[in-house]
């Protein structure tokens, strides 16, 4: 099935998006639920131009029910950001959300706060969930953040595509890779690639997809 293009101005009602939370958030699915604090749901805007996925969700996550929260989210932002001050993306500004591979947080020690990848009964048990929200968000193109979800999107490839989503996909570092190689600068090569690689996806297949959109 072809995924349909929607003008970015049709926004989901707001009951959308609260069904979508109604439905996961007393979710028992898989086993996860019983040490989260909270089900992680969206960060951004609904719907979005561009979608960025990540892993699991982290104990940050778990607290704030926000996906991609502290210190992840904080560079997220400043690379979005910068990018939206630059002076050939200020004419063509763009929509974002992000989302993790599924909504609960996969303790590897609730102790000591550390996280796994989730398994594959996570993983199929919250594929709805995703799907459900990129179906609200209608992205024209999504951007794979680190080997987890960069696994996770290949494992559920047919899936997303028989829902509609036969998209444009970027695959890049994790921005925790950028955080540890240096921060927000210049001089760091992660984050500068980063940056960079997020522009001339948006340009050469984010921004063409919207504006043909409305044609």
């Amino acid at each position: 099935m072809a995924k349909q293009n929607i003008r970015n101005d049709q926004r989901p009602s707001v009951d959308v998006e609260k069904r979508i939370e109604a439905d996961w958030q007393d979710c028992t699915r898989c086993p996860l639920h019983g040490s989260r604090t909270q089900v992680v749901f969206t960060r951004g805007t609904l719907p979005a131009d561009i979608c960025f996925i990540g892993g699991a969700p982290t104990s940050i996550d778990d607290v704030s029910g926000v996906p991609l929260s502290g210190p992840t989210g904080n560079m997220l932002d400043t690379i979005i950001r910068e990018l939206s001050l630059e002076a050939d993306l200020i004419k063509s500004p763009f929509t974002w959300s992000a989302f993790t591979t599924v909504g609960c947080v996969p303790w590897n020690n609730v102790e000591q706060l550390t996280v796994r990848p989730p398994d594959r009964q996570e993983t199929d048990a919250c594929l709805p969930r995703l799907i459900s929200l990129l179906t609200a968000a209608k992205p024209s193109g999504l951007v794979l953040l680190g080997s987890v979800a960069d696994y996770y999107w290949n494992r559920y490839r047919l899936h997303f595509k028989q829902a509609g989503f036969d998209l444009p996909i970027l695959s890049i570092a994790h921005p925790n890779e950028a955080i540890h190689n240096g921060g927000a600068s210049s001089s760091n090569m992660v984050y500068s690639g980063i940056k960079i690689s997020i522009k001339q996806f948006l340009f050469r297949n984010v921004l063409p997809a919207r504006r043909s959109s409305f044609g």
